[in-house]
């Protein structure tokens, strides 16, 4: 008998099992896969405003920048300085969580699938589990949530990624974001650079994404220019879950939706579910009272209104047509106009859009 069980061994999952098993309390972890990061993760770049307190994520800094480029499906760049970013290894931080949940006497079972809850207990197809408390941390298409039947997240971004050796000549100080409704809608091309490679990765809400990046000149060109290492398919939510929690199961991270909107980045959001959900499961174990849904209750009053905003802008956004982008990013240079974002880019077009309209 476990006090939790987590499904799912990525970031939340790990980030979940650690502060519960702190705290004394026998966790185990389901991981689906034979290995941790299979398949491969990847990295991503976040600002260090938003590393905040993540003190155990240092070791996975692979670099360090503080430059950013926008570009615009015919290839017109905006640069910009946006303050410190860093480039975080996700295999590496999994790794290191995983030290040290294995030092809390985490039990962990690779190859071992979620498939349902029968009279409390949890069933894998290999073996049954009973715990007082199920935590679903399995990804955007979670196999919790989905037999919770929890509706899932509004949209699913569908991905795709090389891990390449760029060209001797690429900038690796640079993080790049390229903008095209047409072949990323719902996303970006984004170049995320790490110690001597990068990862070129598209999301889209429409079509196969790998088709998509072969078919689009600007990666097209990048890929035939570069050493390709590995690839991988993945799925990132587009909005958050109508529910967190049902009885005595919770959802964290990408299963729940977890997500910024804008940049499809979900590692500091997805330590921040993990560590709210973790402080209600704590307590619920504790006291023997249901605190769960206190954790949808807190985590909506710190994020709700601004995933609001965020969602209500992509959405304007992705009803644009690629001209309009050029256009837009062509104004903004050549009126001067200062951005420090994405988000910015995005709202000055819309701006722009809607001048050419009232006119």
């Amino acid at each position: 008998m476990y006090d939790t069980i987590v499904v799912g061994a990525g970031i939340s999952g790990l980030m979940t099992a650690l502060r519960i098993s702190e705290k004394g309390y026998k966790t185990l972890i389901l991981e689906k896969t034979k290995e941790l990061s299979a398949p491969h993760h990847g990295a991503e770049a976040m600002s260090c405003k938003e590393f905040g307190t993540l003190d155990i994520i240092k070791d996975s800094i692979v670099r360090k920048f503080n430059r950013m480029e926008n570009i615009s499906p015919n290839r017109t760049p905006i640069t910009f300085y946006g303050g410190k970013h860093i480039v975080v290894k996700r295999p590496k931080l999994e790794k290191c969580l995983l030290e040290e949940v294995l030092s809390n006497n985490v039990d962990i079972k690779f190859s071992e699938s979620f498939k349902g809850i029968k009279n409390s207990r949890i069933l894998t197809g290999k073996n049954d589990y009973e715990a007082n408390i199920v935590v679903g941390a399995d990804g955007a298409v979670s196999t919790v949530r989905r037999f919770l039947g929890i509706k899932k997240p509004e949209k699913i971004i569908k991905c795709f990624q090389y891990h390449l050796i760029p060209p001797e000549d690429y900038d690796l100080e640079t993080h790049r974001e390229i903008l095209s409704n047409e072949f990323c809608k719902g996303l970006c091309v984004w170049i995320t650079p790490t110690e001597e490679s990068v990862w070129l990765g598209l999301g889209t809400l429409e079509g196969n994404p790998k088709e998509k990046m072969h078919s689009f000149e600007v990666t097209k060109d990048f890929i035939e220019k570069s050493k390709i290492l590995s690839n991988k398919f993945g799925f990132i939510p587009y909005g958050y879950s109508e529910s967190f929690v049902s009885d005595n199961v919770t959802l964290v991270g990408d299963a729940a939706g977890c997500v910024n909107p804008i940049s499809g980045g979900g590692l500091r959001r997805a330590a921040h579910s993990a560590e709210l959900a973790s402080k209600y499961i704590i307590e619920t174990l504790e006291t023997s009272s249901n605190c769960l849904k206190n954790y949808q209750i807190e985590w909506e009053s710190i994020y709700k209104k601004d995933f609001d905003r965020k969602i209500e802008l992509k959405d304007r956004y992705m009803r644009l047509f690629d001209s309009q982008i050029n256009s837009g990013f062509e104004q903004i240079i050549s009126n001067e106009i200062d951005v420090g974002s994405t988000e910015e880019i995005m709202k000055i077009i819309l701006q722009l859009e809607n001048q050419k309209r009232e006119r």
